[in-house]
């Protein structure tokens, strides 16, 4: 059955489709869950309190922050983006914790961090991750609101 089936839908571009779509909902919706649930299990908070890693947890959350920001205003003048714009796409490239996490796993399985070193990569990218959407607000309102006063005038 399972041979008759794969010889179907190779032939067919429609159940192909049909069968890409609904496998592709299924690692949506159970694989990827589970793999970052696992991930969430490795990590450690308490590792990360600690004044070394706090530190480094600190400087690894601002200096991708302005990476980003750098990397924004770059090609900003390029794209012709105006300058009350480029804070918000440079916020919204933090949006970054999916490879973050799976890079730091892969690390941590072969041995390549510590513990503490996977924590604080994992918290930052949580950090960041949670922080786009309240920062992406409140430059969407600053950037609208300028809009709105220059029209204004």
């Amino acid at each position: 059955g399972a041979f008759v089936a794969g010889v179907m839908v190779s032939r067919s571009a429609v159940a192909r489709t049909a069968l890409i779509t609904s496998v592709e909902a299924i690692i949506a919706g159970v694989f990827v869950p589970v793999y970052f649930a696992s991930a969430g299990v490795s990590l450690q908070f308490r590792l990360v309190t600690s004044g070394g890693a706090a530190i480094a947890l600190a400087a690894l959350v601002v200096f991708g922050f302005a990476a980003k920001a750098v990397a924004e205003a770059i090609s900003a003048r390029g794209l012709g983006r105006r300058p009350g714009e480029r804070p918000l796409f440079a916020t919204l490239l933090n949006g970054r914790g999916t490879l973050q996490v799976l890079i730091a796993s892969v690390a941590l399985r072969n041995g390549i961090i510590t513990d503490v070193g996977y924590s604080v990569i994992v918290t930052a990218a949580l950090l960041t991750s949670l922080l786009v959407a309240p920062l992406a607000r409140s430059f969407t309102r600053a950037t609208t609101s300028s809009k709105r006063a220059a029209v204004e005038l």
